[in-house]
């Protein structure tokens, strides 16, 4: 452990040794796949005083190099990738550096251990800017979210008091942890001693996890899969928690709730370090969250507001920042009373047709039930978005992820008559664009700004 960090210490010290034109940074970066590395460099760069930037492996890497990184862990396993980076590195004379030259016999798990001890008992750092999380709003909008230590931590012992989350647990690490969502489970299993396993394609590592964590889109495609089968269903009813979060909660998880699947759909995002509010189904019946205990939630001007000791720093580069009288105001819409909270969605997703307020998610709710209880087409994704129009402003057109027949439209406008008012009803219902399709099964999230330009052309 002494010859990484050292080894660490040395490239980032180095003046040869440095990414973009500044000689001496305070920015490293970690672009690579869930392993051990990611979680020692992200350690050794606390100990070096570092902000570390947490790189979506999703996108090209040098889409990243104009941040000027000081050191960079590069992970790819892909050639072809490398060979374009190392082109662009002679064009704007940049170079890569990783540490993988130690072999993996100079980690000892013993080493390990009394590190993180060292890095729990390290509290005079833990108010300095400790991590930069990447985010995108609603319009795509890149910011780095900066956490410190002391906010990670908050947010995993609230969680973890929250869920009772126990040494002799075992939380699967199947989420990426330059993500918020992966990296709240590192700080959860580090302050209450329980295991991690890292996530692999041996079918027994569901056997010994007793936690998951998903988002909506991982579920589908494992409902989706038919190679799985009715034991391993039972596996997954079998475990203790599964959070599921980070999109809109589809009407088959509530469903699958009143089944006695142990999922707790939960409410949060990066600015709060994870966790905000979660949803427990033995407490209550109703589709609310209950907030957790060190957070403290109000509404203003229909939009939560949140304050609490894991609510992040700052964005990076931005002067004026979102927060009053410490609380942070989102973009959500909703309602809270007795520290329960109900997520209406969001306020930039509202429009107004005729001078009515319409909020698309409400009419995507009525349909997932309606294709869940009365249509073949059970998980049939739909999206709803504003199209301009002459006489009302703006009216309501769906997308579909599976192309309805005329008849089935009809089917579903009659239905959604007996629940929502009839300008809410969509007027036109469109099968959804094969780029968007892949989107959702490669766990993105849809664009509506993106629909509504398809509409648009």
């Amino acid at each position: 452990m002494y010859c990484y960090l050292k080894n660490l210490e040395k490239n980032s010290k180095n003046k040869n040794n440095k990414i973009g034109n500044t000689k001496f940074s305070d920015k490293i970066a970690i672009y690579s796949d869930n392993n051990l590395e990611f979680l020692l460099v992200l350690i050794a760069g606390f100990f070096l005083h570092k902000k570390i930037y947490l790189l979506p492996k999703k996108t090209p890497l040098k889409n990243f190099l104009p941040h000027n990184f000081q050191f960079i862990l590069n992970d790819t396993g892909n050639k072809k990738d490398e060979k374009n980076n190392n082109k662009n590195e002679s064009k704007n004379e940049n170079k890569l550096y990783s540490i993988f030259e130690y072999q993996k016999s100079h980690f000892s798990i013993i080493f390990f251990f009394s590190f993180i001890v060292n890095f729990i008992f390290s509290f005079f750092k833990k108010k300095n800017p400790f991590t930069m999380i990447g985010t995108s709003g609603t319009t795509g909008e890149k910011k780095w979210v900066i956490l410190s230590l002391k906010n990670h931590l908050c947010s995993a012992e609230s969680s973890n008091d929250f869920l009772s989350l126990q040494s002799h647990h075992n939380w699967l690490l199947n989420l990426p942890l330059y993500h918020v969502s992966g990296l709240s489970i590192f700080f959860r299993c580090l302050t209450s001693g329980s295991q991690i396993t890292f996530a692999s394609k041996k079918k027994e590592e569901l056997k010994k996890i007793t936690h998951l964590s998903l988002v909506p889109s991982q579920l589908k495609n494992f409902q989706d899969n038919p190679n799985q089968t009715t034991k391993q269903k039972k596996i997954l009813k079998k475990l203790k928690v599964i959070l599921i979060g980070g999109d809109i909660i589809p009407e088959t998880i509530w469903q699958m709730i009143k089944e006695g699947y142990p999922f707790y759909p939960t409410y949060g995002f990066s600015e709060n370090a994870s966790q905000v509010a979660t949803h427990v189904p033995k407490k209550n019946k109703k589709k609310e969250y209950q907030l957790l205990p060190h957070v403290k939630g109000k509404i203003q001007n229909g939009k939560i507001a949140i304050k609490s000791n894991s609510l992040f720093l700052g964005y990076a580069g931005i002067k004026n920042q979102t927060k009053k009288n410490g609380y942070f105001i989102t973009g959500d819409l909703g309602k809270i009373k007795n520290k329960n909270l109900q997520i209406l969605g969001r306020a930039d997703n509202m429009f107004i047709s005729g001078g009515e307020n319409i909020y698309p998610e409400e009419i995507e709710r009525h349909c997932e039930k309606y294709f869940l209880n009365a249509s073949k087409k059970k998980d049939n994704r739909i999206i709803v978005v504003a199209k301009d129009d002459s006489q009302w402003g703006k009216i309501p057109i769906a997308f579909t992820e599976s192309k309805l027949s005329r008849e089935e439209i009809t089917k579903l406008q009659n239905y959604l008559k007996t629940k929502i008012a009839k300008f809410k009803i969509p007027k036109k219902f469109y099968p959804l664009p094969t780029k968007f399709k892949k989107k959702i099964k490669n766990d993105f999230k849809i664009s509506r700004h993106q629909l509504i330009e398809v509409l648009q052309k």
